[in-house]
């Protein structure tokens, strides 16, 4: 399968930080829940998570128990990421998700990932004018291509674990 995207469908912030703690660090929480919304309808992407209409044509539920998130992520080439990041050194889990299952992730966040992940680890939508080049692109990605994310992802993934996880999670 092409590409999927786990997450909620929410508006609140969870994260016990106000909203205006992230609008002072230049991030538009409305912006990050409107972009995953308008991505979620494209006709190529599967969605999981809670809080989705069911009458959204890519839903496919929640993956339950939730250690199913891995072995829905393996049946896909590609893992739609948004980050609502504050910090410029933020690499959520749903990245390492991605590195843990050879899943290439996809994704929307702050100006210094490349800082952090190699840049053929990973597909940046900031590159992208709109969603619908993102899926032209994803869509038509040579094979050749794509074995050049993975085999970055391969190469790279002990460093990301170690830099990224806890002890108790690495």
């Amino acid at each position: 399968r092409l590409a999927c995207m786990i997450h909620s469908n929410r508006t609140e912030n969870k994260h016990n930080k106000t909203t205006e703690e992230y609008s002072s660090h230049g991030v538009s929480l409305k912006k990050t829940h409107d972009f995953r919304r308008e991505i979620a309808k494209h006709p190529s992407l599967d969605v999981f998570g809670s809080g989705w209409s069911v009458d959204l044509p890519g839903y496919k539920g929640k993956p339950q128990p939730f250690d199913q998130k891995y072995t829905t992520l393996k049946k896909y080439k590609f893992n739609i990421v948004v980050l609502p990041a504050i910090a410029e050194d933020y690499i959520d889990e749903k990245i390492l998700d991605s590195f843990l299952t050879l899943t290439v992730p996809v994704v929307l966040g702050p100006s210094t990932l490349t800082d952090h992940l190699p840049s053929d680890s990973f597909i940046n939508i900031n590159e992208f004018s709109d969603i619908g080049s993102l899926f032209n692109h994803l869509e038509n990605m040579t094979e050749k291509k794509y074995m050049n994310h993975l085999q970055s992802i391969q190469s790279n993934r002990e460093d990301i674990f170690e830099d990224f996880s806890t002890k108790e999670n690495y």
